[in-house]
Protein backbone atom coordinates (compact mmCIF):
# COMPACT_ATOMS: atom_id res chain seq x y z
CA UNK A 1 0.00 0.00 0.00
CA UNK A 2 1.05 3.81 -0.49
CA UNK A 3 1.69 6.48 1.63
CA UNK A 4 1.00 9.54 0.79
CA UNK A 5 1.51 12.38 3.74
CA UNK A 6 0.11 15.90 3.53
CA UNK A 7 2.93 18.91 4.24
CA UNK A 8 2.30 19.77 7.16
CA UNK A 9 2.60 16.30 9.16
CA UNK A 10 5.73 15.85 7.02
CA UNK A 11 7.11 19.10 8.14
CA UNK A 12 6.24 17.93 11.95
CA UNK A 13 10.19 16.83 12.84
CA UNK A 14 9.30 14.49 15.55
CA UNK A 15 7.70 11.99 12.49
CA UNK A 16 9.65 10.15 10.07
CA UNK A 17 8.62 9.63 6.99
CA UNK A 18 10.20 6.59 4.50
CA UNK A 19 11.84 8.40 1.27
CA UNK A 20 9.95 6.20 -1.33
CA UNK A 21 6.39 7.84 0.16
CA UNK A 22 4.79 10.35 -1.25
CA UNK A 23 4.05 14.04 0.62
CA UNK A 24 1.22 16.51 -0.81
CA UNK A 25 1.84 20.01 -1.19
CA UNK A 26 -1.12 22.39 -1.84
CA UNK A 27 1.41 24.82 -3.25
CA UNK A 28 2.48 22.48 -6.11
CA UNK A 29 -1.12 20.76 -7.34
CA UNK A 30 0.31 19.88 -10.91
CA UNK A 31 3.56 17.85 -9.43
CA UNK A 32 1.37 15.85 -7.29
CA UNK A 33 -1.85 14.90 -9.37
CA UNK A 34 1.49 13.80 -11.76
CA UNK A 35 2.40 11.95 -8.73
CA UNK A 36 -1.03 10.57 -7.99
CA UNK A 37 -1.39 9.20 -11.29
CA UNK A 38 1.65 7.01 -11.47
CA UNK A 39 0.28 5.65 -7.73
CA UNK A 40 -3.02 4.77 -9.74
CA UNK A 41 -0.92 2.72 -12.10
CA UNK A 42 0.78 0.78 -9.34
CA UNK A 43 -1.93 0.46 -6.20
CA UNK A 44 -5.60 0.81 -6.23
CA UNK A 45 -5.29 1.65 -2.26
CA UNK A 46 -3.13 4.49 -0.13
CA UNK A 47 -3.07 5.41 3.11
CA UNK A 48 -2.97 9.41 3.66
CA UNK A 49 -1.73 10.63 6.95
CA UNK A 50 -2.58 14.25 8.08
CA UNK A 51 -2.09 16.13 11.12
CA UNK A 52 -4.81 16.61 13.68
CA UNK A 53 -5.20 18.45 17.08
CA UNK A 54 -7.39 17.87 20.66
CA UNK A 55 -6.49 14.11 21.28
CA UNK A 56 -3.01 12.98 23.15
CA UNK A 57 0.12 13.59 21.19
CA UNK A 58 0.98 10.83 18.76
CA UNK A 59 -2.53 9.29 18.55
CA UNK A 60 -3.90 7.79 15.30
CA UNK A 61 -7.27 8.05 14.41
CA UNK A 62 -8.74 6.81 11.61
CA UNK A 63 -11.02 9.24 9.14
CA UNK A 64 -14.69 7.98 8.07
CA UNK A 65 -15.25 11.69 5.68
CA UNK A 66 -14.43 14.74 5.60
CA UNK A 67 -15.82 18.22 5.60
CA UNK A 68 -13.79 20.41 3.20
CA UNK A 69 -13.55 23.91 4.50
CA UNK A 70 -10.33 24.57 3.10
CA UNK A 71 -11.76 27.10 0.40
CA UNK A 72 -10.81 25.34 -2.64
CA UNK A 73 -11.24 22.35 -4.61
CA UNK A 74 -7.84 20.59 -5.92
CA UNK A 75 -9.70 19.61 -9.12
CA UNK A 76 -10.47 23.19 -9.95
CA UNK A 77 -8.29 24.27 -13.31
CA UNK A 78 -6.87 20.78 -13.53
CA UNK A 79 -10.35 18.99 -14.94
CA UNK A 80 -9.05 18.71 -18.21
CA UNK A 81 -5.41 17.62 -17.54
CA UNK A 82 -7.40 14.71 -15.36
CA UNK A 83 -9.92 13.91 -17.53
CA UNK A 84 -12.73 14.52 -15.20
CA UNK A 85 -14.76 16.70 -14.06
CA UNK A 86 -15.98 15.88 -10.29
CA UNK A 87 -15.78 12.59 -9.65
CA UNK A 88 -18.44 10.77 -6.83
CA UNK A 89 -16.93 10.84 -3.18
CA UNK A 90 -19.29 9.50 -1.34
CA UNK A 91 -18.17 6.43 0.48
CA UNK A 92 -14.59 7.79 0.19
CA UNK A 93 -12.55 6.70 2.79
CA UNK A 94 -12.28 2.50 3.36
CA UNK A 95 -11.59 2.17 7.36
CA UNK A 96 -15.20 1.40 7.73
CA UNK A 97 -17.77 2.69 10.78
CA UNK A 98 -15.42 3.31 13.24
CA UNK A 99 -13.54 6.77 12.84
CA UNK A 100 -14.22 10.54 12.97
CA UNK A 101 -15.22 13.31 10.10
CA UNK A 102 -12.51 15.32 9.90
CA UNK A 103 -12.89 19.71 9.20
CA UNK A 104 -10.30 20.16 6.63
CA UNK A 105 -8.77 23.84 7.55
CA UNK A 106 -6.23 23.83 5.08
CA UNK A 107 -3.93 26.68 5.82
CA UNK A 108 -6.71 27.60 8.50
CA UNK A 109 -5.55 24.57 10.63
CA UNK A 110 -3.00 26.57 13.15
CA UNK A 111 -5.25 29.28 13.53
CA UNK A 112 -8.12 27.30 15.03
CA UNK A 113 -8.69 24.64 17.70
CA UNK A 114 -11.16 22.51 16.25
CA UNK A 115 -11.27 18.98 17.47
CA UNK A 116 -11.19 16.43 14.70
CA UNK A 117 -9.46 19.34 12.28
CA UNK A 118 -6.80 18.53 9.65
CA UNK A 119 -4.97 19.92 6.78
CA UNK A 120 -4.75 18.73 3.45
CA UNK A 121 -6.07 15.07 3.75
CA UNK A 122 -9.41 16.17 2.08
CA UNK A 123 -7.59 17.35 -1.31
CA UNK A 124 -5.35 13.99 -1.25
CA UNK A 125 -8.34 11.80 -1.35
CA UNK A 126 -10.38 13.64 -3.59
CA UNK A 127 -6.99 13.54 -6.11
CA UNK A 128 -6.72 9.96 -5.41
CA UNK A 129 -10.45 9.28 -6.35
CA UNK A 130 -10.16 11.61 -9.75
CA UNK A 131 -7.65 9.28 -10.61
CA UNK A 132 -9.30 5.81 -9.88
CA UNK A 133 -7.97 4.75 -6.41
CA UNK A 134 -11.12 2.92 -5.21
CA UNK A 135 -9.03 2.22 -1.56
CA UNK A 136 -8.33 5.19 0.27
CA UNK A 137 -7.51 4.96 4.14
CA UNK A 138 -7.68 8.19 6.24
CA UNK A 139 -5.41 8.67 9.17
CA UNK A 140 -4.95 11.63 11.24
CA UNK A 141 -1.74 12.06 13.66
CA UNK A 142 -2.57 13.89 16.90
CA UNK A 143 0.02 16.51 17.73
Amino acid sequence: MVKVFTKDYADNKKIKINVKDYIYDPSKIKKFIDEIKYIAKISNSIQIYDITQGYCHGKIIDVIDHVNKTGNNPLVGYQKYLGIDFPDISDLYNNGEKGIITTCLGNNFYNNNIKNSSTWICHVSILARAVGIKQIYGKLYSI
